[in-house]
């Protein structure tokens, strides 16, 4: 049994001496995790191999190469292809029951596994098929070792605590809705016959983080209401550039291009009407043009609240 894991680092193209140095972003694979928190990550992989090998092995009552293949960042559309690898499939929830990610099981492995705990040989070939009842049971307990192994360890460093869902998926995806969302893949890699085959164990980035940055552990969820209160008095203070908005008027090109010195153009409002103060182009205030200290000033004659924020001052400045 070998500790050590290969964390893949994504791949970066040659740049040419002349060329300029930008690389292209590939959008396909996430990038949740910097490399020291891939290292981590990594590091729990090997840590639980151990104990899942050491569990499901004595539950096959035999000894269970498994080695750590790879930890990846992965969407969860790329985790499931029937067509290009069939598997079978266990998903997993986290303690509210929500679904966060997913065990599969490649069949050559899931069958002769199940046919193990049935007092038979491993099957010469493994065909992807539906499951009786009992083989379903069967791989469901191998899966219930697996992933509580895994957890287990998950746990001891600050991670979450993962439970398996009593469904065996061979068809649909077993983290259906979950298609556009970050995974953290957990390869895994045994032997069938003297050829490595690969279990993978697959868990939302989400509740990993405090594995990978254990500092997020400690910190306790803000109420919504406070993050809002503090969003609000920063934006309080924040500078604004407001505009006096005395009015609009339609004219022809060929009026603009002939207008002189002393000639007046009429705007869209009367005296009698108030003038608009617009910050980003929202109204907050209407007033009337004074003078003030020989400047062009507005008295406000009426208040608004702000759009969605609703930052109107309680207090009125002298």
């Amino acid at each position: 049994m070998s500790d050590t894991t290969a964390v893949e680092e994504p791949k970066q193209q040659e740049v040419p001496p002349d060329a300029c140095p930008v690389a292209d972003y590939d959008w396909s694979t996430p990038r949740r995790f910097v490399a020291a928190e891939r290292r981590k990550l990594a590091d729990l992989a090997a840590k639980a191999v151990q104990r899942i090998a050491s569990d499901v092995g004595n539950l096959l009552r035999r000894q269970l190469p498994l080695e750590v293949g790879s930890v990846t960042e992965q969407y969860g559309a790329d985790l499931w292809n029937p067509a290009e690898r069939p598997e079978y499939g266990v998903p997993l929830t986290d303690k509210a029951g929500r679904v966060c990610g997913m065990l599969t099981i490649p069949p050559q492995i899931a069958i002769g596994w199940v046919e193990q705990l049935l007092g038979g040989g491993a099957p010469a070939e493994a065909a992807l098929k539906p499951l009786s009842s009992l083989e379903s049971a069967l791989l469901l307990d191998i899966a219930a070792a697996f992933v509580k192994a895994f957890s287990a360890t998950a746990q001891e460093l600050g991670g979450p605590a993962l439970q398996h869902v009593e469904s065996v998926f061979h068809e649909k995806s077993p983290i259906e809705g979950h298609e556009k969302d970050e995974f953290c893949r957990f390869v895994l890699i045994t032997e069938v016959d003297q050829k490595k085959a690969e279990i993978r164990l697959s868990v939302l980035g989400e509740p990993l983080a405090s594995i990978a940055d254990p500092s997020l552990a400690k910190k306790k969820p803000r109420p919504p209401e406070e993050l809002r209160k503090e969003l609000i008095g920063h934006l309080a203070t924040t500078p604004v550039q407001i505009t006096a908005w005395l009015g609009k008027s339609t004219v022809t090109m060929r009026d603009i291009t002939i207008l002189e010195p002393g000639d007046v153009l009429l705007l869209s409002r009367t005296l009698k009407d108030p003038i608009e103060l617009r910050v980003m182009g929202n109204i907050v205030h209407m007033g009337y043009p004074v003078a003030c200290d020989g400047c062009y000033a507005v008295q406000i004659v009426e208040r608004r609240d702000w759009p969605r924020t609703k930052l109107a001052g309680k207090e009125k400045k002298q």
